[in-house]
């Protein structure tokens, strides 16, 4: 075992609460955000989207809905566009962010 492994967790848990309190506090999480974030589940993206659907037909109104499964979604994050994005956000440290992602070339 290795105690790289264990730092790395305890590095990761930091920054993603870090990040998570910055990006939540500046309002730039989208309100519907399910995913990775704390007293939200795929129950409540369904509870939202059924509530959207039934106030949509009741006002008469077509609704339409096209939902996409992407396998491995996070492989295909571009780390380059999202260091950019981050830097946008008014991130800090995009270089080491962009060092953990694998040396993507996070221009600020």
């Amino acid at each position: 075992m290795s105690v790289l492994s264990v730092l790395s967790k305890i590095l990761e848990r930091t920054v993603h609460r870090q990040l998570n309190e910055y990006l939540t506090k500046r309002k730039l999480v989208y309100d519907f955000q399910s995913g990775f974030r704390g007293s939200y589940s795929t129950d409540t993206c369904l509870i939202n989207l059924t509530d959207f659907i039934r106030s949509e037909i009741s006002e008469g109104n077509l609704v339409g809905i096209v939902l996409i499964d992407l396998q491995k979604a996070f492989d295909t994050v571009d780390h380059e566009i999202l260091c950019k994005k981050l830097s946008v956000m008014g991130v800090g440290s995009i270089d080491w962010f962009s060092s953990y992602l694998g040396g993507a070339m996070c221009l600020s």
